[in-house]
This record gives C-alpha cells, sequence and structure tokens, in this order.
C-alpha cells in the first residue's frame, strides 16, 4: 500500500524540487510538505466520488500514513501529478496546467480500466418490440 510520503517524493521529483543528494524533503520543500495531507485529501475525496465508492473516508494526516482504497500504481502515477499541479497553481501557472492535464488523464485512464459493477450496465434498446430483428 503507497504511502503519502511516496507520493510527495514522486511530485517533487516532476516539480524539479530534490536536492543535490536527490532527497525530496528538505529546507526549501518545507512549505510543499505541510500542505501535502490537505491536497491529497482532496485528491482522495475526488477518486471516492468518480468512482461511487462507498467506503468511509479515512483522512490523511501526515507523511507517513498509507492511502486507503489506492493502488499503488495509481498513487505514484495520477495522484503525483495532481499533488504537484495543486502544489504550483500560484508559483507556476503553466507548469500546474501541465501536471493537471496530465493528472485528469491518468485519472481517467485509471477510472476506464476499472472493472464495472454488476447491475451498472443496462440495456439502451430494452422495450423495443421486435428489437431484435432491427439491422443496427
Amino acid at each position: 500500500m503507497a504511502v503519502v510520503s511516496e507520493v510527495f517524493d514522486s511530485a517533487m521529483a516532476l516539480m524539479d524540487e530534490l536536492d543535490e543528494s536527490g532527497a525530496a524533503r528538505g529546507a526549501r520543500t518545507e512549505d510543499y510538505a505541510h500542505r501535502t495531507p490537505g491536497i491529497v485529501n482532496a485528491l482522495l475525496a475526488e477518486l471516492r466520488a468518480m468512482t461511487g465508492a462507498r467506503w468511509r473516508c479515512m483522512d490523511v494526516r501526515g507523511m507517513d500514513d498509507p492511502l486507503p482504497g489506492v493502488e499503488e500504481t495509481y498513487a505514484r502515477s495520477a495522484l503525483a501529478y495532481g499533488l504537484a499541479a495543486a502544489l504550483l497553481v500560484d508559483e507556476n501557472p503553466n507548469s500546474a496546467a501541465f501536471f493537471h492535464e496530465r493528472y485528469e488523464e491518468l485519472r481517467n485512464l485509471h477510472l476506464a480500466r476499472l472493472p464495472a459493477e454488476p447491475g451498472r450496465i443496462r440495456d439502451v434498446y430494452g422495450g423495443i418490440e421486435y428489437g431484435r430483428f432491427a439491422g443496427w
């Protein structure tokens, strides 16, 4: 299971905010680290709403908290881009726009690959008399 710090590390690498030793956490990323749990909570709430998930919202409070109900590949790809976009929205709007667009692409790709729930797909041609003989 992925944790918040892995998403943060990936976002810092995307934003080119790693220090000389390659570490994501440091003096220049301290403000980003403080804002990260709140942004990740918003991104998780969005994912739950879009998937129709009914599981209870478990807010992350710190960098070492696990991400409930999120696949590791989604966390390290889409969530990292979403976090980078939210962190840069005021400082660098052009980069934020790029990161947000990439986040939406990866999120939609993830949502498209989720299996359909039984009963969610319905026959849109139901109720047409002798519809089976029509040339669709």
